[in-house]
């Protein structure tokens, strides 16, 4: 049929692209992990053992009648909670830390204490939405140690669920369910260092010589790539090789000559990071030692007249600041101090002041 040819086949490739663009959109649109711990006994007695587990299954089950969520294994979350702070409640910034190393976007935690005065006990709750801004404490909920202490556990998740309600509607894509249907969480992520565990770096710049060497030789250029990983909370090991290159110039009698000085110093070291900026911005101090090969060539009219290769110990501390302007890609300025020991000769030292890019695995 002249038309079925005509329109059929566009009509077809129409409907076949609405429906890939469609399930692309639910394939994207993830629903948000929740980590539920268990809220902190600061009580001092072991009269209310039961209450960890009495709240945390009271606001896990009012969640699931009212939302649509991915809830993480409570025993892993717990392992993992030790691994961030091993004793004590979080705060902004450790609960931020939890967030985005562990790929949770929601994380419920508290502590209950015993007032003794008034015979009572007072829970209080956070929400971190997985960053430092993106933090809440609840209003403290607070009953007497009679029957009515075990009313206590549904406050405190009508409480939650009212505030969990609040960020899904702020969502934008949320909508006003119907009457009785769940809401979705959305998994929405920003970019934060705290869950990078590698980095590959990039840095190009500036190698003004300081003391002798600054006295031979102009300004020259270094390029250094890196490999940094995480160890322990905010300490990390680091691998760097630099390629720096100086050239000089003299006059001798009625001869002029040039020379030229190359550096490839190999390092290994280690570094800590400070996080600021909503976990955005990233300070790093970091001290190396390793070997450095050298290669010193003198230059007459073009040609090389003389060559010497050696290979020497080295020292040196950096100073970086880094911000994460996207998911895995990370802008950064580094400075860098270099001692360089040279067999019977006084040590040279330079100077490294160097742009770079970061990628974060």
């Amino acid at each position: 049929m002249p038309w079925l040819r005509k329109r059929g086949i566009p009509l077809v490739l129409f409907l076949w692209g609405w429906c890939t663009v469609r399930s692309a959109a639910r394939e994207a649109k993830q629903l948000a992990r929740v980590a539920i711990l268990r809220y902190d006994d600061d009580t001092g007695t072991p009269n209310f053992g039961y209450l960890p587990g009495s709240l945390t299954e009271a606001i896990d089950k009012s969640l699931q009648r009212r939302f649509e969520y991915v809830r993480e294994d409570p025993a892993k979350s717990e392992t993992q909670r030790r691994k961030i702070k091993a004793k004590g409640i979080f705060n902004a910034r450790e609960a931020a830390q939890y967030c985005a190393r562990y790929d949770v976007q929601i994380l419920v935690y508290g502590r209950f204490t015993y007032d003794p005065q008034n015979r009572q006990i007072a829970v209080d709750t956070w929400i971190s939405l997985g960053t430092e801004k993106d933090h809440r404490q609840l209003v403290q909920r607070r009953s007497q140690t009679d029957a009515s202490i075990f009313n206590l556990a549904d406050t405190v998740a009508e409480d939650i669920v009212r505030e969990m309600t609040q960020i899904a509607m702020g969502q934008r894509s949320a909508s006003v369910p119907a009457k009785g249907a769940k809401i979705e969480l959305e998994k929405k992520t920003v970019p934060q260092w705290y869950a990078a565990k590698t980095q590959l770096a990039f840095f190009a710049g500036a190698v003004p010589p300081l003391s002798e060497l600054g006295q031979a030789y102009h300004p020259g250029v270094a390029i250094s790539v890196g490999v940094r990983h995480a160890l322990f909370q905010d300490w990390y090991g680091l691998l760097d090789l630099t390629f720096t290159s100086l050239a000089g110039a003299a006059k001798e009698s009625r001869n002029a000559y040039t020379t030229r000085l190359v550096l490839v110093p190999a390092r290994v070291g280690g570094g800590y990071a400070w996080y600021f900026g909503n976990g955005r911005w990233r300070f790093d101090a970091e001290s190396l030692l390793g070997l450095y090969a050298g290669n010193f060539t003198i230059l007459a009219s073009g040609e090389n007249v003389h060559e010497k290769n050696f290979f020497n110990p080295t020292l040196g501390l950096n100073l970086s600041v880094h911000y994460l302007a996207w998911e895995r890609l990370a802008l950064g300025l580094r400075a860098g101090y270099l001692h360089l020991f040279d067999k019977g000769t006084q040590p040279g030292t330079l100077f490294l002041l160097q742009l770079g890019l970061a990628y974060v695995l």
